[in-house]
């Protein structure tokens, strides 16, 4: 039922940011906004989009052409090295005992 009620909440919004002939300018980033502003859902940017396409297609508009080609910047971002992966540090139960025999803190 929540999904449901999920997916009407946002498709309404994205309808009424559309407009009535699908015309009117709207980015997934309003859509993003307005439905937190009005239910407290997050939505990411992609979902959003998908949501407004959904909402032209539903007022007759037709959808923009996407280029499928990968532009410069995907092939730019492809050829980075992969990022550092963060640092982890895992305490052990031993680790743990001896700190609060201690009274020292984990560092």
């Amino acid at each position: 039922m929540l999904n449901r009620q999920y997916h009407k909440r946002v498709m309404k919004a994205a309808l009424y940011l559309v407009g009535a002939g699908g015309e009117r300018a709207a980015t997934p980033t309003d859509l993003v906004a307005l439905v937190f502003g009005r239910h407290n859902y997050e939505l990411d940017a992609a979902e959003a989009a998908s949501y407004l396409d959904a909402a032209r297609v539903t007022r007759g508009a037709r959808l923009p052409e996407r280029d499928t080609a990968p532009t410069a910047r995907r092939v730019k971002d492809a050829a980075l090295p992969p990022a550092k992966a963060p640092a982890i540090t895992v305490y052990t139960p031993a680790d743990l005992s001896r700190c609060l025999r201690e009274g020292g803190h984990l560092s």
